[in-house]
């Protein structure tokens, strides 16, 4: 399709949804709301308040699209940039930071455990997109707030309760919907009902979701050759893999898989001030291929035959207290939650019977206090969080043609893995004038690790347990200047930690064939200090612009290196000498970078809406200074909307600057080996979308992303992008 024909598509297709949907006459005027409330803080607040740039989805934002798990929504917002290995993926990455670096908080509880890596994560998945009331990306440090790993960011999201009904007659409501992807097959089937009287409710959802294989994009990225054509595949036959010519090479075959998510609630709010919930979730999927090892290939020949994350599980349940009114006119939040999160790996060379399956296990205990008020002009909270986590770790081998089984190390140590953690802290926001707020916080917390190997047969290693304490701190100040209601300026600094979990301080791994992990103990929090400064500009409907400039100095950040152990640099392991190495804090870093957001009204109901972020990050304790991993490339998003009433129409293009090779961190986690040779290309997708309210009971949704069908790859990622997508949803609202 070229431009020309693109234009007549758009006319088209804006002319049959606007007949379709009714749109009448009537001026709808465009309103910034400048007063948007953010929960992520743990008391309400609202953005003229706060000097951090925090980014806030509410539940239209998130339905409003193609959207297969929140990693799409995040992606396709062009505000963060998100990571895949695989198709059942999706590791969000925030001014140089991902992973274990980024923190999750789903319904006030941290989901982030004591395996997750410093590489790329899949987590995200777990979380229903279609449960939650809103999402909120605070980008920068927010340790202050919740404690280790938050260092370049914190996705928060926060899951929809129970509604009261005080309507004697009226006792149900609920939603269903449905959605349809053409680029994987996919299917999407939603539904939850709302029971519920003047005291008591409970709300049940349940989701289910089908992904095939993902068919990527067939006209080449400019003059770039074509990339990632998926060529050959392996296949088992009786008891031997052969080597199989791919038919439809743009299909990326073993990339799909299903997942069922439940959610159930159940609210008891005897009055006013006491209010009593239980929150169940569960996440279950089916085996997940991961897809970029299933590619990789030497000489011609895949490596692998399989290459597998086994069902990944996630249960939650907790019990949410809210107390209003209490002493001094505080008001109490009191969580206890528990977490039982399953993940497995499984490998089998090509050519060879034995599969290698890992298996991890982790508990989670905690408990969350927080008190909040309000003393003149100063809003505070405080509040203490207590959290216990266990890790079983298992594996074996299995002889897929015989049956036989035979020992196999485990990723992490094989006996007793525990890491305990408890913070206090203190948060205020003070209002000093009409115009001048000031906002404030401290955390001071312990944590403690241990980690036992039960049986060191395979490792031979001289000691079998590895222990560390850590006394840790934050703080953070800001002033936020509002020159009127919609003009601010802010700025504000904070420091950051994240303390060394399993995965990074007790691993004895084999990463490659003669290179053997081990752990050290004298492993040390990975520290930063952030500064950043904000603008935000604007009239009521007029032309509003935001911007956020960063800086941020990160220490002891923790690397694999070359290690001694006993004065000894290699080890006989496995039949084979190797080469001892072990995480180490060898690097500080500079990153900074700048966002901005530009919004301009057009003419009746017509608006567009662009966003851009660039960082640049550099390893600065060695000489000369190499690039640090995962820095994105320069990345945003432009659109043009139309929304009218009961019609939302919006046309869009996602883009990303090219990332060359001689910009990949040496070593790094950023997969230089499944990028094009030369590094990642830069990329720009055209996208269409719209929705329609028929009445108030059926809402219809349809669209086209990546119109041009280009062949493109995120940057890090593992895995091609979709080609051109057709999608269709339709939605039944019970209200």
């Amino acid at each position: 399709m070229n431009k020309k024909e693109l234009v007549v598509s758009l006319i088209f297709q804006f002319g049959i949804w606007l007949s379709v949907c009714g749109v009448s006459t009537d001026t709808i005027q465009v309103k910034h709301l400048n007063e948007v409330v953010v929960c992520a803080d743990k008391i309400p607040v609202s953005l003229n308040k706060t000097a951090r740039q925090i980014e806030h989805f509410d539940a239209k934002n998130i339905s409003f699209g193609n959207n297969s798990s929140l990693s799409e929504v995040l992606s396709n917002s062009g505000l963060v940039q998100v990571q895949k290995s695989q198709q059942g993926g999706g590791s969000p990455v925030i001014r140089g930071f991902e992973a274990s670096r980024v923190l999750l908080v789903v319904d006030g509880i941290r989901l982030n455990n004591l395996i997750y890596r410093s590489g790329h994560l899949q987590n995200l998945i777990t979380v229903d997109d279609n449960n939650l009331n809103c999402a909120e990306v605070l980008f920068g440090s927010a340790s202050v707030m919740y404690g280790s790993d938050a260092l370049g960011g914190t996705v928060y999201l926060k899951t929809s309760d129970p509604v009261l009904f005080f309507d004697k007659g009226r006792l149900l409501s609920g939603n269903a919907s449905y959605l349809y992807n053409a680029a994987n097959s996919s299917s999407r089937y939603h539904t939850d009902l709302n029971v519920a009287n003047g005291a008591w409710a409970g709300l049940s959802s349940f989701s289910y979701s089908s992904f095939d294989d993902l068919r990527m994009g067939a006209k080449r990225n400019g003059n770039l050759p074509f990339f990632g054509a998926r060529n050959i595949y392996a296949l088992r036959e009786g008891n031997n893999d052969r080597i199989v010519r791919n038919p439809d090479t743009l299909l990326q075959r073993f990339s799909g898989y299903t997942q069922f998510d439940i959610m159930q609630k159940v609210l008891y709010q005897p009055s006013k001030r006491i209010r009593h919930l239980l929150n169940f979730q569960y996440s279950g999927s089916s085996d997940i291929p991961r897809y970029d090892r299933l590619t990789d290939a030497k000489e011609g020949k895949l490596t692998n035959a399989e290459w597998y994350y086994g069902p990944q599980k996630r249960l939650l349940a907790a019990y949410h207290l809210n107390f209003s009114k209490l002493f001094l006119k505080q008001d109490l939040s009191a969580i206890v939650h528990y977490q039982n999160v399953a993940e497995s790996r499984h490998q089998r060379k090509f050519g060879n019977d034995w599969r290698q399956n890992r298996t991890e296990i982790v508990n989670m205990y905690g408990t969350n206090l927080n008190l909040s008020g309000v003393n003149g002009h100063i809003s505070y909270n405080y509040g203490l969080e207590l959290s216990y986590q266990t890790l079983k770790s298992s594996a074996k081998k299995l002889n897929i043609t015989n049956g036989s089984t035979a020992k196999l190390d485990t990723r992490y140590p094989n006996g007793e893995n525990s890491m305990w953690f408890s913070d206090f802290y203190f948060n205020s926001i003070t209002v000093l004038s009409s115009r001048v707020v000031l906002n404030s916080g401290i955390r001071v917390g312990y944590s403690s690790l241990e980690s036992m190997h039960n049986d060191t047969v395979l490792f031979r290693l001289p000691f079998s347990k590895i222990s560390q304490d850590n006394f840790t701190w934050s703080g953070s100040a800001g002033i936020v200047f509002n020159m009127s209601e919609f003009n601010r300026i802010s700025g504000s600094i904070s420091t950051g930690y994240r303390v060394p979990n399993v995965d990074d301080l007790s691993k004895i791994f084999e990463s490659t064939p003669g290179n053997l992990i081990v752990p050290n103990e004298n492993l040390k929090p990975e520290k930063t200090i952030s500064s950043e400064l904000g603008v935000v500009l604007g009239s009521q409907g007029g032309i509003r612009f935001k911007a956020n400039f960063y800086y941020t100095r990160f220490f002891n950040a923790i690397v694999v290196a070359p290690y001694q152990f006993q004065g000894k640099d290699s080890i006989f392991y496995n039949q084979v000498m190797s080469r001892i190495i072990a995480n180490q804090n060898q690097n500080t870093a500079n990153i900074f970078g700048f966002s901005t957001n530009l919004s301009i009204p057009l003419w009746k109901y017509f608006s567009v809406n662009g966003t851009c972020s660039y960082t640049r990050g550099r390893v600065v304790s060695s000489i000369p200074s190499y690039p640090l991993d995962h820095i994105s490339p320069f990345f945003g998003r432009i659109a043009l909307q139309f929304k009218k009433k009961n019609a939302t129409i919006e046309s869009y293009v996602l883009f990303n600057g090219k990332k060359n090779e001689k910009d990949y961190a040496p070593n790094g986690e950023d997969n230089l080996a499944y990028a094009p040779p030369g590094g990642t290309p830069s990329w720009h997708t055209f996208n269409f979308k719209a929705s329609c309210n028929l009445n108030k009971s059926i809402v219809i949704q349809a669209g086209c992303e990546n119109i041009f069908d280009i062949q493109y790859r995120v940057f890090a990622s593992g895995i091609n992008a979709s080609g051109r997508s057709f999608w269709v949803s339709s939605k039944v609202l019970s209200e």
